[in-house]
């Protein structure tokens, strides 16, 4: 799969605009009567699209009188906004690889211009957007517009509306925990990939993870796994798990080392006989009721299993609709160490 578009959400993805944003969400707060958030209570409470959040807690007050006092303590507030460690490098990695970059943020169009003039990042994307309200919406005309295919591109930001919208337009979804969401709220979104930093995006970026390939981005050196046949007893209804069925399961795996460093030895890479040997126990162990439930405990109990994974996708295919030939359901998990 070749991944030639990076599209990066701002606040909590590139910088830390933490501070002022909290500030200026209680002077708003504040005009209205209402108590000031902590942090920890702010990221309980917090999410997109932004207007959602103001409904909740002052549904009578319009959401543009809200977004002029907001801007205005934002822009007053003496709590800084910085680059994120890596924000640059990662940029800078990207564009070396000949990825074509975009921004898309709910921040202020003028302010997040401003922002990136100041940190010397404009020049790296093609468009920004922002003062965007569902990137769901946006995200679906980027896609028009700029002839961008889907499966050869990624949308990277720091909340569960960021993953949602990449899963919306089914492009890949990466995760990163710098932002405004905690990691559990991402985890719980099942994105394709979740980086603690920058930092470990810039690996993932320059150790065969994606490497330079024509212009484009290609995904690292994978071992795939196709169709095999796991007998389970899995259903919704008792009586649908009363006998066991067969799944089709599909493996897509990560080594830790690219395949030209492995120097021919099968220490040096993923058993892959033996991972299957684990699916097919994993299935026959238990019954369960979703196929979604599977495939989580196959991802992770294989990820514990062979420290030579670097992540791994798994898909289960079950033959169970008169009118299709299956119903699907994937999910990824990788370790960044």
């Amino acid at each position: 799969m070749s991944i030639k578009n990076l599209i990066f959400d701002w606040s909590g993805t590139l910088v830390d605009d933490s501070g002022p944003t909290l500030d200026a969400t209680n002077v708003v707060f504040g005009r209205y009567g209402l108590p000031a958030f902590s942090w920890e209570d702010f990221q309980k409470s917090f999410r997109l699209p932004y207007p959602e959040f103001y409904e909740e807690f002052l549904p009578e007050v319009p959401i543009d009188e809200l977004e002029l006092h907001f801007r205005k303590a934002f822009n007053e507030s003496e709590a800084g906004v910085t680059l994120l460690q890596g924000a640059k490098e990662v940029l800078e990695k990207a564009k070396q690889m000949g990825g074509r970059l975009f921004i898309l943020s709910s921040m202020d169009q003028s302010t997040l211009e401003a922002q990136a003039r100041e940190f010397g990042l404009i020049d790296y994307f093609e468009v920004i957007y922002a003062s965007v309200i569902d990137k769901r919406i946006t995200l679906e005309q980027m896609l028009i517009q700029h002839a961008l295919v889907p499966e050869e591109t990624v949308f990277l930001g720091d909340m569960v509306h960021d993953i949602r919208t990449a899963q919306h337009c089914g492009v890949t979804s990466m995760g990163l925990l710098t932002g405004y969401d905690p990691a559990a709220r991402l985890q719980a979104e099942n994105p394709d990939y979740l980086f603690p930093s920058l930092t470990q995006v810039i690996k993932h970026l320059g150790s065969n993870s994606l490497v330079s390939q024509g212009g484009g981005l290609v995904s690292r050196d994978q071992i795939r796994v196709r169709r095999l046949e796991v007998w389970t007893h899995i259903g919704v209804p008792e009586e649908e798990r009363e006998e066991a069925q067969k799944l089709l399961v599909d493996l897509e795996i990560t080594p830790k080392i690219p395949f030209n460093e492995q120097e021919d030895e099968i220490e040096r890479t993923v058993d892959y006989y033996a991972a299957t040997r684990e699916v097919i126990q994993l299935g026959e162990q238990k019954p369960r009721k979703l196929i979604e439930t599977l495939a989580v405990e196959i991802a992770e109990h294989l990820l514990a299993k062979d420290c030579q994974m670097a992540s791994i996708k798994v898909s289960i295919e079950k033959m169970i609709l008169d009118d299709a030939q299956y119903v699907g359901v994937s999910c990824c998990r990788g370790r960044f160490e």
